[in-house]
C-alpha cells in the first residue's frame, strides 16, 4: 500500500518540477490523478471506511502527501489549459469517491458548472446548477453558479432574483460573498444597468483595497504566521 502512495508522491513531485521549470506535462498530471485513485481504492480494499470524507483524507494519511493541495493545482492546470471535459471527469470522479455527509463538495460542483459554461454548454450548465441550487438554496457557491447559468441561457429575471437575495442595500462585500458580487457585476453589465454595475464594481474595489492595505500593514519581516483570526478583516 505504501508503495502506491509513494508512486503518487513521486509523480506529484514531477508535476511541481515541471511547473518550476516551465515544462509542465499534462500527461504526468493525469497519471498522478490515476495514481491517487488507485492508492485510495487499494486502501479501501483493506479498510472499507478509509478516508470516506474528503476533508479527512490528509489526516488519514498523516499529512504526508499533500493530496488536497495537489488536487486543487491539478484542477487549476486543467482549467488553465481549457481541458474542460477532463476537468469535469476528474471532478465527477472525486464526487463518487467520497460520501460528502459531513462536508459539501461545493468547490468541485462549481468547477463543473464553470467548465460547462466555458464550453458553451449553457443548457447543460443550467440544468446542473438548478438541481444543485434547489438542494442547497443557502449555499452561495450554488447560488453564484446558478446566476451564471441563468445568464448563459438569458434567464435574466431569475438571475437577478438570486442576486437580490444575497446582495441587499445593507450587504457588505467580503470574503464570504465576493464571488456573488463578481457574478452580479457580470449580470448588471449584460442587462445594461450601468448604475448598479458601478455600485457593485465599487464594492469589489473597496474590499480589494481593504485586503491590500491590511496585508501591507504587516511588516514584511514579521510575516503573517502569527495572525490572530479575530484580527482578520473578513
Amino acid at each position: 500500500m505504501n508503495k502506491l502512495w509513494k508512486d503518487f508522491l513521486r509523480l506529484n513531485t514531477c508535476c511541481y518540477k515541471g511547473m518550476a521549470t516551465g515544462t509542465s506535462d499534462l500527461k504526468i498530471w493525469n497519471e498522478t490523478f490515476r495514481a491517487f485513485v488507485n492508492a485510495l481504492e487499494a486502501e479501501r480494499e483493506i479498510k472499507a471506511d478509509f478516508g470516506q470524507e474528503y476533508y479527512e483524507l490528509e489526516d488519514e494519511l498523516d499529512y504526508r502527501y499533500d493530496v488536497t493541495e495537489w488536487m486543487e493545482d491539478y484542477l487549476d492546470e486543467l482549467d488553465v489549459r481549457e481541458e474542460y471535459d477532463a476537468l469535469i471527469e476528474a471532478c465527477n470522479r472525486i464526487l463518487t469517491l467520497f460520501q460528502w455527509k459531513e462536508d459539501q463538495p461545493s468547490d468541485f460542483k462549481f468547477r463543473i458548472a464553470s467548465a460547462l459554461g466555458n464550453q458553451g454548454k449553457f443548457q447543460e450548465a443550467y440544468e446542473f446548477c438548478e438541481e444543485w441550487y434547489r438542494s442547497e438554496a443557502d449555499n452561495i457557491l450554488a447560488a453564484t453558479a446558478t446566476v451564471y447559468a441563468r445568464i448563459g441561457i438569458r434567464e435574466m429575471d431569475g438571475a437577478g432574483e438570486i442576486i437580490r437575495k444575497f446582495i441587499t442595500d445593507s450587504t457588505v462585500c467580503g470574503e464570504e460573498n465576493d464571488i456573488m458580487y463578481m457574478a452580479a457585476e457580470t449580470y448588471y453589465k449584460v442587462i445594461g444597468d450601468k448604475k448598479q454595475e458601478k455600485k457593485i464594481s465599487q464594492a469589489l474595489k473597496r474590499y480589494e483595497k481593504e485586503l491590500e492595505e491590511y496585508f501591507m500593514s504587516w511588516d514584511e519581516e514579521d510575516g503573517l504566521d502569527f495572525l490572530d483570526e479575530e484580527d482578520m478583516p473578513f
